[in-house]
């Protein structure tokens, strides 16, 4: 009598696992309970230990499993992953191809800037907002102003320099009219008083950076132009982006390197290490 008694309440707890019936499972188990104190010390945990098993193991298998992922996301997130969102605008209205050529000169003032640019619309173009070139100031140095040449191929469009006041060399071309469906080539050319190139012309070592991060780079080509005074030279982007060509004398004897960005080109900061032995 006392064995079919244990058989029968653990047949009902099962029976109300399965149903999912857990209220009416754990009134039965409360009777029953008062019932086992008087099958034995044995019995009795033998009827616990079911009870235990019966509650517990439902509830650890239907528990939801974390994949590290928020809710709503369909892959995890990389730092390098963008979105259009992710970009300005502006940056989304235009694509544009860099030629940059620098020229190393004889002295301060014979450095010159040259910044050929085609700008492809996507929407209408008003200004394109660029920092010039400049040396690196010493501390306590005062501001250099700097005035750009500018020209544009359509004969039909004019660009005019606005200086921002907030940041040494930075402003706007503005074009009138506005580019809108054709491609707009157009170039600045410009010096630097008192030279960019001066660390490299006493010691034969530089590096050059510029920061391409801030517009929607196409096609990046720099080219380098040592003064006839050089007698050799060498030219390397540091994260071995891009190819370069071998410094060669051009018709003027001037050693001449173009560097070539990859295709497309990478959004991002570039810097190139200069070595030059000048003739004595």
């Amino acid at each position: 009598m006392t064995h079919r008694k244990l058989r029968a309440l653990t047949s009902r707890l099962a029976g109300a696992a399965s149903a999912g019936a857990w209220p009416a499972a754990t009134a039965a188990a409360f009777v029953n309970v008062a019932v086992a104190f008087a099958l034995g010390f044995r019995e009795m945990a033998i009827l616990l230990l079911i009870l235990t098993i019966l509650l517990v193991a439902p509830a650890h298998l239907t528990r939801p499993r974390h994949t590290g992922l928020r809710s709503g996301d369909a892959t995890p997130a990389t730092a390098d992953r963008r979105t259009e969102g992710d970009v300005p605008a502006d940056m989304r209205d235009y694509t544009e191809d860099l030629e940059l050529t620098v020229v190393i000169g004889a002295t301060a003032d014979d450095d010159q800037v040259y910044e050929r640019r085609s700008t492809q619309p996507h929407n209408e173009v008003r200004q394109r907002q660029l920092t010039l070139i400049t040396p690196y100031a010493e501390p306590g140095a005062g501001r250099v102003t700097v005035l750009p040449r500018l020209r544009v191929d359509d004969e039909e469009v004019s660009a005019d320099w606005r200086p921002l006041r907030e940041v040494a060399g930075r402003g706007a071309v503005v074009f009138t009219p506005p580019a809108t469906d054709e491609t707009v080539t157009w170039e600045l050319s410009y010096d630097m008083p008192g030279g960019i190139w001066n660390s490299l012309r006493s010691t034969g070592i530089d590096v050059f950076r510029y920061d391409v991060r801030e517009f929607p780079i196409g096609r990046f080509t720099v080219r380098f132009i040592l003064h006839p005074g050089a007698e050799s030279a060498f030219v390397q982007e540091r994260a071995r982006r891009g190819h370069a060509t071998n410094f060669a004398a051009d018709q003027d004897g001037r050693l001449v390197a173009v560097w070539t960005a990859d295709t497309p080109a990478q959004r991002a900061k570039y810097e190139w290490d200069l070595r030059v032995a000048w003739r004595s």
